[in-house]
Order: C-alpha cells, then structure tokens, then sequence
C-alpha cells in the first residue's frame, strides 16, 4: 500500500512532462511552420520587386520603340498602355480561378509539408511490406 501514492504520484508527474513536451514540440512546429511561411513570401516579395523594375524598364523601352516606329512617343505610351489595360482585364477575370488558387496551394503546401513527408513515408513502407 506504501507504494501505490508514489506510484500515482509519479504517474502524474510523467503525464505533466510529457504535456509540457507535446506543447513545445507544438510551438516548435508553428515557429518552424511560420518560419518557413514568412521566408517564402519574403522571397517571392523579392522576386515581384525585381521583376517589376525588369517589365517597368522594358516597358519603357518598348513604349519608346513604338513612338519611334509611329513617329509619336504619345502613341507608343499610348500601345504600352493598352496592353497593360488588357493584361488587367485577364487578372481580374481569373484572379479566383488560377490565381488565388495557386497562391492556395503554394500556403497550404508550406504549412502542411511535413505532413506531406510524413504520409508518403509510411505509403513507401506500406508498399515495401507487401
């Protein structure tokens, strides 16, 4: 009988470690996650900006080409203007069908990466006991 409340008490405190190690095996996982998450949208952020300054000078350069060609800067703007107006027009028309969708995809596969690896693991180890 002596021994059962040192048991219990033991128990007890196996269970509060092991609580206190899935909680930070769970903040590790979410720092890990965001982490990820942040360093991915900061590198496509540096992407956008220097493609961006890339299509901002070849527009300029195009637009100049056109006004050479027309004999008009005005008109040459006026082309690259244009085609912008139609490129937003293709954005906004399927903005939710490709785009949100693959902005989607690329979140939900940062977040749920490990997942990923962890499920495909146990398909190969399925596939090599059989």
């Amino acid at each position: 009988m002596a021994k059962e409340p040192n048991f219990f008490a033991e128990s007890k405190q196996q269970v509060v470690d092991y609580l206190q190690d899935r909680l930070l095996l769970f903040k590790l996982d979410v720092v890990e996650r965001g982490s990820k998450l942040i360093a991915t949208m900061f590198t496509l952020l540096m992407v956008a900006l220097f493609a961006f300054f890339v299509l901002l000078f070849l527009s300029v350069m195009a637009a100049f080409l056109f006004g050479e060609l027309l004999h008009h800067i005005f008109w040459g703007f006026g082309i690259v203007a244009a085609i912008y107006i139609a490129l937003l027009a293709l954005v906004i028309v399927y903005r939710k069908k490709i785009i949100q969708k693959y902005i989607v995809d690329i979140i939900i596969g940062i977040v749920f990466e490990k997942a990923n690896e962890e499920i495909k693991e146990e398909i190969k180890t399925d596939e090599n006991a059989q």
